[in-house]
């Protein structure tokens, strides 16, 4: 998998440890929708930098189709640049 990073497991047990801390189960249920919603912003943001990034490249592809018709009607070989 593509850019997936690296995982502490010691700080996932140190979250897990204060996790179990939180006696108000009404807290936890707030903390880890808090998380999600955390997660699930940053998961939103990295899709819309990859479809940007996609987009741009559909747009190059375009404009390089673009001159290479034109130099097509000029009779050269060659893609202008």
């Amino acid at each position: 998998m593509m850019g997936m990073g690296s995982v502490d497991m010691r700080e996932l047990v140190k979250l897990q440890e204060n996790l179990k801390k939180l006696a108000d189960e009404a807290k936890r249920q707030q903390f880890c929708e808090a998380c999600a919603k955390e997660l699930a912003a940053r998961l939103i943001i990295q899709v819309f930098l990859i479809l940007v990034k996609q987009e741009l490249s559909i747009k190059e592809i375009k404009l390089q189709e673009s001159k290479a018709v034109h130099c097509e009607e000029d009779g050269l070989l060659e893609v202008r640049t």
